[in-house]
């Protein structure tokens, strides 16, 4: 069966990527406020389609991957949107982790060398240690730090079958630890 003109997915499918767009802008902050109008006014239009009797297979298939996808993104939209209300949603879009201040040099003496031998593990302790003597926390020793991101990859190995690397995010004022897929 040949698709039919006024196939319902081929007009709604712009719209729901402009009302996506929307959705970013307002997530990345560039907007003051959620298009909700436009998501509501979206919703019913779906609804509508999915009503209508007088369709072939081929266009209910892709309508109904279209009412997939918006049920996918409303989902999102709804879990950022409690996250932006709960103050936990953090809207900068870099995977690394913010660089630490330069350290003060003294006139008339060397700045500090940076080693480039530091493992990855050193430099997240490093970023766990200023995190937490920024906000007057308190953090573990060197050894003990290490030894644990050591015995949560030996495990995380053994489960999921691929090594992992730690970074260190500040949430808060908190140092918190976050695994990511290693690529070496």
């Amino acid at each position: 069966m040949m698709a039919s003109k006024n196939d319902p997915a081929k007009t709604l499918q712009p719209e729901l990527e402009s009302l996506r767009r929307e959705w970013d802008r307002f997530i990345q902050g560039l907007e003051k406020r959620p298009p909700v109008p436009k998501q509501e006014k979206f919703d019913k239009k779906i609804k509508a389609a999915m009503a209508a009797k007088q369709m072939g297979h081929v266009e209910r298939f892709k309508l109904n991957q279209l009412q997939q996808r918006f049920m996918t993104l409303r989902n999102r939209w709804e879990r950022i949107l409690r996250k932006i209300e709960d103050g936990t949603f953090r809207r900068e879009r870099t995977n690394r982790p913010s660089a630490a201040p330069a350290p003060m040099v003294m006139p008339g003496t060397n700045p500090p060398e940076k080693s480039n031998r530091a493992s990855p593990d050193e430099a997240a302790y490093e970023r766990f240690q200023s995190i937490n003597a920024k906000h007057g926390g308190k953090s573990p020793s060197k050894e003990a730090f290490l030894k644990s991101l050591k015995d949560k990859r030996a495990a995380m190995k053994e489960k999921y079958g691929f090594d992992v690397k730690f970074e260190v995010d500040n949430k808060g004022g908190k140092p918190s630890l976050r695994v990511v897929k290693s690529e070496d």
